[in-house]
């Protein structure tokens, strides 16, 4: 489980910023709101199952989902790919100091009923700083600090960090200034170590809304699901009967390339469909080819539901944060998956989601508690910054999120009288 995430000097944002994932003290107007929305975590922490990430074009907000994909990649590649830092860290270029500075990376999560904190600091070509710390008790301690090149170990709480020694200089290679200390006890067998890693390999997915190869990840997966993704499809059309999994073999391959997908080269989901007589009777079954039949938003929400399911499913829970989440999708549909989230029933084992919306039918308290929303806003000097409507002094459980804020209160909307004068005053 995610408590929260923050990180700085990253892209649009000059500052270090926390997306927090832990509920704020407040009350919702509606008490089922409160019950459905939020939890108890096992370490006594109050934590919420879902949040929304709001903004105009360009303020920012899509670079926090970058962000914390930059921060897995890393963790996830640091020891096999040397070029991991130059090719993923971006600082903020706008200052004149800024660009002179790592980059930073941070996140509290909660693992086998610990809380870890956990992070790095990052240059293009080598890691600056880096630490973990746990609360195995009450009071915080460190598991290892970094500093360039020199490790420090608390020999008690990570012992794994500590028998490096006896280790093979050759596997020491590993430990390079670009590489990650986490990461090369992991590969080096530290048990702590590679429970930590697989939790941001495996437990946390980040998906862009728009330029995901959605229809690959459902072929991939079609036997896992195929029975909820074919209930899913007929939920939001009568006329199909079946969805049908057609793989092609190398021959077939060769042929059909110039027309294919750049995500089928392996094959393709086939939608039944039903053909109907001039008095509207059933007298046949046709089969589709769901990318050239089906409209975008149906391909994106078969190509979201193994994800979906995946993290649902998942009785250690799981993180999804989907950038873009409502392109593509109608309104009642993105906020029936939100509330797959939000429900005790569909969301036993309390995974987390975290979408970046346009969608202002989201702001409204019957959906989300005022700590669920968050405001992305870059200022005149390009910088980016977070705001939870929680810290909005004055807004009462029952105003109307959604009117105040494509009234501006919030901030966080676009400035559009210039895009009138543009029109107004056309050259010559």
């Amino acid at each position: 489980m995610i408590i929260d995430f923050s990180f700085g000097n990253y892209k649009s944002f000059k500052d270090i910023q926390t997306l927090s994932m832990q509920a704020a003290k407040i009350k919702s107007k509606y008490p089922e709101v409160d019950k459905q929305n939020v939890f108890q975590s096992e370490i006594g922490i109050s934590l919420l199952k879902s949040k929304a990430i709001f903004g105009a074009n360009a303020s920012g907000k899509s670079n926090v989902a970058e962000a914390l994909l930059v921060f897995l990649k890393i963790i996830q590649r640091s020891i096999n790919d040397e070029e991991i830092l130059n090719k993923s860290i971006e600082p903020f270029l706008l200052n004149i100091h800024s660009y002179k500075e790592p980059v930073f990376f941070q996140m509290n999560f909660i693992l086998d009923q610990t809380h870890y904190r956990y992070g790095f600091e990052a240059f293009r070509d080598r890691i600056a700083n880096e630490w973990l710390f746990g609360t195995p008790n009450k009071k915080e301690v460190y598991f290892f600090i970094r500093e360039g090149m020199e490790i420090k170990i608390n020999e008690k709480r990570f012992k794994e960090g500590n028998e490096l020694d006896s280790i093979d200089r050759s596997e020491l290679s590993l430990l390079r200034e670009n590489s990650l200390f986490l990461g090369v006890v992991a590969a080096l067998g530290g048990k702590l170590s590679r429970k930590i890693s697989r939790f941001f390999n495996k437990k946390i997915g980040v998906i862009s809304g728009i330029y995901h190869p959605f229809l690959n990840v459902a072929f991939t997966n079609f036997e896992t699901f195929e029975s909820r993704m074919t209930d899913l499809l007929k939920s939001i059309d009568s006329g199909i009967v079946g969805l049908k999994k057609i793989e092609i073999d190398s021959k077939q391959s060769s042929k059909m390339v110039q027309y294919q997908e750049e995500d089928e080269k392996n094959g393709y989901l086939e939608v039944q469909k039903k053909v109907y007589d001039e008095e509207g009777q059933v007298v046949d079954i046709i089969g589709m080819e769901m990318s050239r039949s089906e409209a975008e938003g149906t391909k994106k929400l078969i190509g979201l539901a193994p994800f979906i399911f995946n993290v649902l499913d998942n009785s250690e829970g799981g993180i999804l944060v989907i950038d873009e989440f409502d392109a593509r999708l109608h309104p009642r549909l993105s906020q029936k998956i939100v509330a797959l989230f939000n429900s005790e029933l569909t969301n036993p084992n309390n995974a987390q989601l975290i979408f970046i919306t346009h969608d202002s039918n989201f702001l409204d308290s019957k959906l989300l508690r005022r700590d669920q929303i968050v405001f992305v806003e870059k200022d005149k000097k390009g910088v980016s910054s977070i705001h939870s409507l929680v810290e909005f002094k004055g807004i009462r459980n029952d105003a109307s999120f959604e009117k105040d804020y494509l009234k501006g209160k919030y901030g966080a909307v676009p400035t559009l009288n210039q895009l009138d004068q543009l029109f107004m005053n056309p050259q010559s």
